[in-house]
Order: structure tokens, then sequence, then C-alpha cells
């Protein structure tokens, strides 16, 4: 069904690192997962099914194909494969990262299917490079259960600052497809966010690049920071789609860059009816405004559908501005320009004057909000959920009903919710709670099947288990509508 919205600005989104999330802890603990197999229906007339619930290691972005099989893909280098007949699950194929690899945020993070899956087989990923300091995604041909490793075909590699400091826990990961067969890819702004007090990530000193956001997420010739889109084509290279925030022609630029001024986007889903673009962003991590160095740590859910900058490191919410800090001084100097920001650091290989940053659409910090109380109060982690695509021609007994036609399925990761963010011409009309009988560790990744079920990652306990061992109590579910359950 066509739900026809007008361009939205765009946001200066900053995020928290999703391994160091300041949560407040939850009254009630979660309980352990459904045994593979069985169900828990809730009191709003949906069931949760696990899928799987044991063996696995950093789950992170998963996909459903056409035929009903769910793949995903783990941090630690494994691409696998679970058939939901008889709950098999296969290894398609292993990275195989070093536990140096994955102790940050480095790994397999990102998955999408092909929109011509059923047809080619072919998948992209978002994967580390063992060998030289990036990251590249790249096409892989699914043969069966197994993916063929010469089948690969790198589109595109990001250059990363691995290895110095910890700049490399900022690495964003998430991969969708559009309508047109665009494809979208978030990248973190691959900065040590340690050593800046929570506050904007500006260290200008010399060797300090790794330090400072200005070499990334507001640099305009960079892909660190960004919602990249490209058009992938047969022979495995790509095109770039018009509308993209600057030209291929255009000095200074990359071409591929659709929004910039990203600390961590963490996850993205596209609207099949619209095309739409959803984004969850984290914040950084200061307790409290500081008049000499700026805001609170604050996150963002943002409704993209124009190219924009989203302005970090300069700005954040509701056009709240930085203080441009001197790292070598200690001494705060002016706030930063939302409406014309300006990167004049070293660092910056690309434009000195930016596109303006607009005000965010959805945002919050720590405590409860007084714009949008529904979000509750606690950490910050927010993952930009899938929209609902209702098909009236679909003949399932447990796609969701016409009702959630439109709405976006939004999920917190550190106060453990999903709830439906509603939009009438652009605007958002409503934040209503779902599945309030479930309870969640650490939601992590979820897309609508082509049954019209819902397909959710729980990522267990903790931030992270490295190669070798795996995530305490996390599951794969499907999430179906039983109206009988209410």
């Amino acid at each position: 069904m066509s739900r026809p919205i007008r361009p939205l600005s765009l946001v200066a989104a900053l995020t928290v690192l999703p391994a160091l999330l300041a949560a407040t802890p939850s009254a009630v603990a979660a309980p352990a997962p459904e045994a593979a197999g069985a169900s828990a229906p809730n009191a709003a007339g949906f069931t949760r099914t696990a899928l799987v619930d044991s063996d696995l290691a950093d789950p992170f972005e998963l996909a459903v194909t056409p035929d009903g099989r769910v793949i995903w893909a783990q941090r630690t280098g494994e691409l696998k494969i679970v058939d939901q007949e008889t709950r098999e699950v296969t290894t398609a194929y292993d990275f195989d990262y070093p536990l140096e690899f994955t102790t940050q945020s480095d790994g397999l993070i990102g998955l999408a299917l092909d929109p011509a899956f059923a047809k080619n087989n072919r998948l992209y990923v978002m994967h580390s490079d063992q060998a030289e300091k990036k990251v590249d995604i790249s096409r892989f041909t699914l043969r069966g259960n197994r993916l063929d490793p010469d089948s690969r075909k790198v589109l595109l590699s990001i250059p990363t600052w691995r290895g110095e400091g910890r700049a490399n826990v900022h690495m964003g990961g998430s991969l969708a497809f559009d309508s047109k067969g665009n494809l979208y890819a978030a990248t973190g702004d691959n900065t040590d966010p340690f050593e800046s007090d929570g506050y904007a990530p500006i260290d200008e000193r010399d060797g300090r690049h790794g330090w400072d956001a200005q070499a990334t997420s507001a640099n305009t010739n960079d892909l660190r920071g960004k919602v990249l889109r490209i058009k992938p084509t047969w022979r495995g290279g790509y095109r770039i789609p018009k509308g993209n925030l600057f030209h291929k022609r255009a000095k200074k630029t990359r071409p591929e860059i659709y929004a910039m001024g990203f600390r961590n986007p963490f996850r993205i889903a596209v609207d099949p009816a619209t095309d739409a673009l959803m984004v969850g962003d984290y914040g950084p991590d200061a307790g409290q405004a500081n008049p000499d160095r700026g805001p609170a740590g604050i996150v963002e859910y943002n409704l993209i559908s124009k190219a924009g900058n989203m302005g970090w490191p300069y700005c954040v919410g509701d056009n709240i501005p930085f203080n441009d800090y001197d790292f070598a001084t200690g001494t705060s100097g002016g706030k930063f320009d939302c409406a014309a920001p300006v990167n004049d650091s070293p660092n910056n290989t690309g434009r000195t004057r930016l596109p303006p940053a607009t005000a965010a659409q959805v945002w919050y910090s720590y405590a409860a909000s007084d714009e949008f109380p529904q979000l509750g109060s606690g950490g910050g982690g927010p993952m930009g959920g899938p929209a609902y695509d209702f098909d009236p021609d679909l003949d399932s007994p447990t796609k969701f009903p016409e009702s959630y036609d439109g709405a976006w399925f939004n999920y917190e990761l550190t106060r453990k919710w999903f709830k439906t963010f509603s939009y009438e011409g652009g605007e958002l009309q409503s934040i209503n709670p779902v599945f309030e009988g479930m309870s969640w560790i650490q939601p992590f990744d979820a897309a609508f099947g082509p049954d019209g079920s819902l397909y959710v990652i729980d990522f267990g306990e903790g931030s992270g288990v490295g190669r070798g061992s795996t995530n305490t109590d996390a599951a794969i579910y499907r999430i179906d509508h039983t109206p009988d359950a209410e």
C-alpha cells in the first residue's frame, strides 16, 4: 500500500556506545528465553516463538529468505541459517575473526538480502577486513545453505582507525535495501569517545585524529559517521543514485554519502512502501549538561526522506550545540553554529563549510523526556526498527493486522521495549507500546518476514563475548499475530 510522506529534514544525531550504555537497572529481571519451538502468548494478540536459543555468539543482524529460512550474522564471524520447520541450524560460512577484532566493534556487522534473492541467491554483508584496516561491503552468493567464498565481490571499502585507542568501538554496521534496489549502509564515526568527558570528541592535537569526529562524521570526503546509499550492479560494482548529498563530481566530497554527521547509527530500516529511512543513532555519554562543553548525552530516532547533515559532532537533539573546546589548553570557546557548521579541523580532508544541521524529530536523554514521555527513562539505546507494510493479498494466518500498516516498530536496547511510531504526512503522530506481555534482555535487531511476522534478535546479557563463547540467554524469535490469544 502506498503511504506518501513529504520530505523531512535531517537532524543532529548522537550516540552512546552499545557496550557501555549508561542504563538504569530494570526492577524486574527478564525471564529466560522460551525453549526452542515453545510459544508464549501475551494479552495483546501476539505470540512469541523461540527459533534458536543456544550457541549464539554476538548475533548482530538478521534477514528472512522468501522460503522462510532465517539468516543471521554473528559479529564473531559466523553467518548462520535456521530452518524454521526442523529448527536445524547451519553455519553457511565463518569469517573466523580473532579475538582482537571482536573485543571492540569490528567483525561481521551487517547483513541484507538482494531484492532479487529468490532468483539470484545473493546477499550483502558488512565485515572487517583482517589484512587491512578497513571495513568492506561485499556481495556473496548462497548455494543451498552454504556461502560460496569464491563468489565474493567487494563493492565498497571504508578505511578505519583500527588500533588507535578505542576508535573502533563505533563501527555502525546495519544494511538495508529500498524498493528501487538502493543499498543503505550505516557507518559509525570510528572515534574514541573515552577521553572527551562525555562531550563532543573534537581533539585537534597532532596524532589524535582517532579522537576527532571532525575527521570522519563531519568530513564530507570520508565514508565514516554516515548513511551511505549506492545502487549495486549485476557485475558487482555500484552506481550513485540521484538524490544523495553530494554530486559525484563535487570536489572534496564522496558521492556515496546520503546522510552525514552521525555518531553511531547502529540500526536502520527502510519502509518498503515509501522508501523513508528510519535511523536510531546513539549519543555521547555526559550525565549532565555543562555550559562550557555542551549538552548531556542525547540519543535519537529519525525518519529520513531527504539527504542532509545530521550535525555530529557539533549539534544534537533539538539543535543543541556543543562548545568549540580546545583539548590542548583545556579551554572552551563559543557554541557551534548549527545553521552553518564549519569544519576547520586539521584532520578534515573535505569541505570546510557544511550543510546545516536541523532539529531532531525524536530525542531523549537518561531522564524522562518532557517532549516524549512515552519513552520512559533509563539508558540510551535507540534501534531503528522496520515499518510494517500490510499486504491484503498475503495468505498468512500470522501476519500483522492492517491497523499496523505504516507503523514503525522501533525498539530500545537499554529500556527493553518495542513501541510503534506512527506518522501522518511525515509528522510524528503517536508513540504506543506493543508486545507489552513480552520481556526482553537486549532487543538487538528486528525485521518483518515474507509471512508478515516479525523476527527479532535478543542479544542476551552483557556487551559481547568475543570468539569462542556464547551470549547468555540470547535468542532469535518469531512474533506472530494470533487473534485467538487476545
